[in-house]
């Protein structure tokens, strides 16, 4: 089960899509309905569930198609951005959503969500350059560990 915060226009989505088994299943969190539009329009994949609303709807989003657990949460909302206290809350809800040994994993130009990430997953991230973009973006990523799941 793999849930992303902000698909956009389905980059990102269309790359997981194609490397997921064929019964998996990822929702799909996009508070812009013009994208949700393009996403229904451009994906029409079965495995693919979208949530029209805030990241911070993530357990919301997963009880409507039956589930409670992701193995993978993956972001590229920038938290820079959010309003006041809603990257704290949508870091919340991916915790307590992933599954052991699951993984949050958030790419972004600017160290925001480091610093807000650390102290509700309760460790630092391992920290990867994505050269490959222009301007270069960093991959923070943190496991689940199973005593804290």
């Amino acid at each position: 089960m793999i849930v992303e915060l902000g698909p956009g226009t389905g980059v990102l989505t269309r790359n997981a899509l194609a490397r997921m088994r064929p019964d998996a299943k990822l929702v799909a969190i996009e508070i812009s309905s013009d994208f949700v539009d393009v996403l229904r329009k451009e994906l029409p994949d079965p495995r693919l569930y979208l949530h029209h609303g805030s990241a911070t709807e993530i357990e919301a989003a997963l009880a409507k198609i039956g589930e409670t657990g992701a193995d993978l949460v993956m972001s590229g909302i920038p938290f820079s951005t959010l309003e006041n206290g809603v990257g704290f809350a949508t870091l919340q809800a991916a915790r307590r959503v992933l599954r052991p040994n699951g993984r949050f994993v958030a790419y972004q130009f600017r160290s925001k969500v480091k610093d807000m990430g650390s102290p509700v997953f309760g460790a630092r991230p391992e920290t990867h350059s994505g050269f490959w973009n222009v301007p270069p973006m960093k991959i923070y990523v943190w496991r689940q560990s199973e005593a804290t799941a």
